[in-house]
């Protein structure tokens, strides 16, 4: 038996260790500050991957200056929503593909010049030319 297996608040302090730790991957660089979001990711396009609600998304997303999202999935399909900055996150209304729910989210660079939100997705960046809209 350890320690942790005795003293309930070591057991939790564990938890939230490795919680954080799984937030962004160890080569990410600490979150982006309001700043560092306004600067790194708005007014510009990236290529996005990851899983939500169990399924794999791929696409291309704008941040445009005006508050508005613009997406292309993989499949071709178009949404859109509008974004905005709070308390050093990222926070997004997706029309159609969320319902309009607003989900924020940290994120963090990575060493390759690629992004890594705390939701488990990967931006990386890419020319806006040919974006509708962008």
């Amino acid at each position: 038996m350890t320690h942790l297996d005795t003293h309930p608040m070591l057991r939790i302090l564990g938890v939230l260790s490795l919680a954080l730790c799984l937030a962004l991957p160890a080569n990410a660089e600490p979150a982006l500050t309001n700043a560092g979001i306004n600067s790194q990711i708005i007014h510009r396009a990236f290529a996005y991957q990851g899983i939500e609600n169990g399924n794999l998304l791929e696409g291309r997303i704008v941040y445009r200056r005006d508050k508005k999202i613009l997406i292309r999935t993989k499949q071709g399909f178009t949404d859109g929503g509008s974004w905005r900055v709070k308390q050093g996150k990222l926070c997004t209304r997706i029309t159609l593909g969320r319902n309009g729910k607003e989900l924020c989210f940290a994120v963090a660079a990575k060493g390759d010049g690629s992004y890594f939100t705390s939701h488990g997705f990967t931006l990386h960046p890419i020319a806006s030319q040919g974006f509708p809209g962008s």
